[in-house]
């Protein structure tokens, strides 16, 4: 991308621009499996609704839309009681009065050392000798992924190397209906370029909140390069980057003697670049793509 962004920066009037892949897909909140295989009502509390799934490249994303400052502050006590009881149900034990106990004291500092020292604490002692299926390693895990505050998307994924694992953020309506919140885990199934579909698993990084129902109620927001792996056949973002500075060289060509509108419209125009922002000096914000 950096040669593209050479080339970027030499056109008059744009300041940026963040490459975007979008596509459809079925998000679920993600329930522990039951100890009883054949027990079927467990799944009665899996949700799953349509949603627009957008992959971004972080670092970028930030320079050219607001989506970073949309973040909803999580409440710390809630966090940790959703986390205590997704713990909890790694060992089968029901949450009873015990979330409500220990995380009486889960102030704004509820994160790091603080957090992760009521892992075991929680889970120390919940399996019963000789039980193949409790696992109280798993709960301590579990309790430790809603240990970190909402955020926005890392700029390097936290699960390099895990093909069907990443995190994401959730429109705020979304998450809502889903019943989900800041280190919840949600499945999300898309179709690929190759007609097949895919499932991945995500932690909920972060939930957006927009002043677009549209947007709270159905957004996914994730990396670029592993919703493209995803995808299947879509080139990764760092996989284009010196093709498409190609193009866009192109493009500028092309564009000599249209004046500098011209070279506006044919870069607006280049969807894989996405241009979210541009501005026309005294007219005022132009439209991105």
């Amino acid at each position: 991308m950096a040669e593209a962004s050479q080339v970027l920066a030499g056109v008059e009037g744009i300041r940026g621009y963040a490459p975007r892949l979008q596509t459809g897909g079925l998000l679920s909140n993600k329930v522990p499996d039951p100890r009883d295989p054949d027990d079927l009502d467990a799944y009665r509390a899996i949700s799953s609704e349509g949603a627009f799934v957008m992959g971004v490249v972080p670092g970028a994303e930030r320079r050219v839309s607001t989506l970073a400052g949309a973040l909803v502050a999580a409440d710390p006590v809630g966090r940790c009681e959703r986390g205590c009881r997704a713990a909890l149900a790694e060992v089968y034990v029901s949450d009873g009065e015990r979330c409500a106990s220990i995380c009486s004291d889960a102030g704004e500092s509820f994160a790091g050392d603080s957090c992760l020292a009521k892992g075991p604490k929680l889970c120390g002692q919940q399996c019963r000798p000789g039980d193949a299926l409790c696992d109280e390693a798993a709960c301590i895990e579990r309790f430790s992924s809603f240990c970190e505050p909402a955020r926005f998307l890392a700029d390097q994924t936290p699960y390099e190397g895990m093909a069907h694992m990443d995190e994401v953020l959730v429109g705020a309506g979304l998450a809502q209906v889903l019943d989900v919140g800041v280190g919840d885990r949600v499945a999300l199934t898309t179709g690929t370029a190759r007609g097949r579909s895919f499932a991945s698993l995500y932690r909920v990084a972060g939930i957006i909140k927009t002043g677009s129902t549209d947007i709270n109620r159905t957004f996914v927001l994730t990396h670029y390069d592993k919703l493209a792996a995803a995808l299947e056949g879509i080139p990764r973002e760092e996989d284009h980057r010196s093709r498409d500075a190609g193009r866009v060289r192109s493009h500028r060509r092309h564009s000599e003697g249209r004046g500098r509108g011209g070279i506006e419209r044919q870069v607006a125009a280049f969807g894989r670049f996405a241009v979210q922002h541009v501005e026309r000096g005294a007219g005022g914000p132009g439209r991105g793509c």
